[in-house]
C-alpha cells in the first residue's frame, strides 16, 4: 500500500491541498488575538459557538450542493470566504464586527467540511483501492499537520519581526490563493457520482431524505456522537495552551536572547515552538493511525479512558501551577496527548463512516458528521469558557474529564448493543 501511495500523483496533490490549507499562521495566537481585542473567555466561547451555529445551518446544504453541482466549485467558495475572514480578523475590532468576520470564516468551514475527504475516497473507489482508506487519509492528513508544524515556526518568526499578533492573518492569504489554483485544476472525475443539474425542490428533498437516513442509522449516529465530542474537545481546549504559556512566562526568570524581547515577541517564539511540537505529533499520529485500527474496534472504550487521563493531567498541572515545580510541564503534556489522541482516532472514525454510508452521498454524509461536530463545539465552547472564567484553566481540565467519562459510558453501551 505504501508503494501505491508514492506512485499516485493525485494523492500528492491532495496532500498539497492539506499542506497549503494549514498555513494558518494565526493558529498559535488566535485566542490571544481575541483576548487582545478585549473579549472575556466566555465571549470568546460565544464567538466559537456562533461559528458552529452558522456551520450547522449551512454545512449540510453545502455538502449536498457540492455533491450535486461540483466539489471543486464548493472548495473555491470556501477559500474565498476564508480570505475575507482573514482580512476581518486582521483589521477588525468590536464584538459586532468580529461576529460578522466569524460568519465569513463559518462559510469557509461549511463549504470545506467533508468535501475534500469525499474527493479522496471517490478517487480510491475509482482506483479499486477502498481498503486503503484509513492509511491514505492518514497519509494526506499527516501532510496537513506537517504544514501546520511548519506554519507554527513561520508564525513565531513573523510575529518576532512584526511585533503584532493581529496582522499575522494577512500572511495566510497567499497560500490560500495558491490552493485555489491547485483545487481548481483537479480532474473533473472527482466531482462525484451524481454531479448533475437538479431543481432546487429536488435538491432539498434529496438533502432532507438522506440527512434523516444518516441520523436514523444506528452505526452512523454512534460514530457521529463520538467524533463530535472528540473534535469539540480538540477545537475548544487546545487553544487554552496560549494563556497557560503566557501565565507561565510571567513567572519565569529568563536569560539570554529571550530576556531582551518584549512580552509579545517572547510569547510568539515560545508558542511557535510549542505548536510546532503539537503539529509534529499530530502528523506522526495521522501517518500511523491505521496501526490502531484493532484497538478502536475493541469493546472497552480505550480512547475515552485515555482522554480522561489527559483531562486529569491538565487539571492537576493547572491547579498546581506556581505551587509545584514542573506543574506547567504536566499540563502541557496533557494538551499534547489530547492532540495525539485526536489525530490517531480521526482517520479511524472516517474509515468507519465511509464503510457504513452510501458512497454516492459521500460529501453529504461527512457534512452531517461535521454538523454533529459543530453542535459539539457549539455546546462545549461556552461551557469551557465559563469554567475558565470561574475556575481558571483548572476548569478546562475538569470539562475534559467529565465529557470523557460520559462519552466512554456511551461508547461502551453502544458497542455492547452492537
Amino acid at each position: 500500500m505504501a508503494e501505491n501511495i508514492r506512485r499516485d500523483r493525485l494523492l500528492w496533490r491532495f496532500s498539497l491541498y492539506g499542506f497549503l490549507k494549514n498555513q494558518q499562521y494565526y493558529e498559535p495566537f488566535f485566542l490571544l488575538v481575541l483576548r487582545s481585542k478585549g473579549l472575556s473567555f466566555f465571549q470568546i466561547g460565544m464567538l466559537y459557538s456562533f461559528r458552529e451555529i452558522c456551520v450547522n445551518l449551512m454545512g449540510i446544504p453545502a455538502g449536498f450542493l457540492a455533491d450535486l453541482y461540483g466539489r471543486r466549485s464548493s472548495l473555491l467558495i470556501c477559500f474565498s470566504a476564508y480570505i475575507l475572514s482573514f482580512a476581518g480578523f486582521a483589521f477588525g475590532s468590536g464584538l459586532p464586527l468580529l461576529f460578522a468576520t466569524m460568519f465569513a470564516f463559518a462559510v469557509g468551514e461549511s463549504f470545506r467540511s467533508g468535501t475534500h475527504k469525499a474527493m479522496i475516497f471517490h478517487h480510491l473507489r475509482l482506483s479499486g483501492r477502498e481498503s486503503e482508506k484509513a492509511e491514505v487519509y492518514g497519509f494526506t492528513r499527516s501532510w496537513s499537520k506537517t504544514g501546520s508544524a511548519l506554519s507554527s515556526l513561520i508564525s513565531g518568526l513573523l510575529v518576532l519581526v512584526t511585533g503584532n499578533f493581529s496582522r499575522i492573518f494577512l500572511f495566510a492569504i497567499p497560500p490560500y490563493l495558491l490552493n485555489m489554483v491547485n483545487v481548481g485544476t483537479y480532474p473533473k472525475r472527482l466531482e462525484g457520482e451524481i454531479s448533475h443539474q437538479n431543481s432546487l425542490v429536488v435538491t432539498m428533498k434529496t438533502m432532507l431524505r438522506e440527512t434523516v437516513a444518516c441520523v436514523r442509522n444506528v452505526s452512523l449516529r454512534g460514530l457521529f456522537v463520538e467524533s463530535a465530542v472528540l473534535q469539540a474537545l480538540g477545537k475548544t481546549v487546545k487553544d487554552y495552551l496560549q494563556p497557560l504559556m503566557v501565565v507561565a512566562l510571567a513567572s519565569w526568570t529568563l536569560s539570554g536572547p529571550l530576556s531582551k524581547l518584549d512580552t509579545t515577541r517572547r510569547s510568539a517564539v515560545l508558542l511557535g515552538i510549542l505548536y510546532f511540537v503539537l503539529n509534529a505529533v499530530a502528523a506522526w499520529a495521522s501517518r500511523h493511525a491505521h496501526r490502531f485500527d484493532q484497538i478502536e474496534r475493541r469493546h472497552f472504550p480505550w480512547l475515552w479512558a485515555a482522554v480522561a487521563v489527559v483531562g486529569m493531567l491538565v487539571t492537576g498541572g493547572c491547579a498546581l501551577q506556581g505551587v509545584m515545580s514542573g506543574a506547567t510541564g504536566i499540563a502541557v503534556t496533557g494538551f499534547v496527548l489530547l492532540v495525539l489522541l485526536e489525530n490517531v482516532w480521526r482517520p479511524l472514525f472516517l474509515d468507519r463512516l465511509d464503510d457504513v454510508s452510501d458512497s454516492a452521498y459521500g460529501a453529504a454524509v461527512l457534512s452531517v458528521e461535521a454538523q454533529f461536530s459543530s453542535l459539539g463545539v457549539m455546546l462545549c465552547a461556552p461551557l469551557v469558557g465559563k469554567m475558565a472564567d470561574r475556575l481558571g484553566l483548572t476548569g478546562v481540565g475538569l470539562v475534559v474529564v467529565g465529557l470523557a467519562v460520559l462519552t466512554g459510558i456511551y461508547s461502551f453501551r453502544r458497542k455492547s448493543k452492537k
